[in-house]
């Protein structure tokens, strides 16, 4: 099985994140729910975990905020 670098894993994590930010015409933020009436909708986090426990992090990935659901 081919494996990707840990750098590239960062970059392509890094290179998503760029592109997704600002994509806000997906969605809308649900002002039924509280918590999430209350986050901008121009924040956009992701991580990704690797099997060997390594975390890759971009764009507000670092704040903390409320997630009812994801994809």
């Amino acid at each position: 099985m081919d494996t990707i670098a840990a750098p590239d894993i960062a970059r392509i994590v890094s290179d998503i994140a760029d592109e997704m930010r600002g994509i806000s015409e997906r969605g809308a933020v649900a002002s039924y729910i509280p918590p999430l009436a209350q986050v901008s909708p121009d924040k956009f986090g992701m991580a990704v975990v690797m099997a060997d426990g390594a975390v890759h992090v971009a764009g507000d990935a670092d704040e903390a905020f409320s997630i009812q659901s994801s994809m």
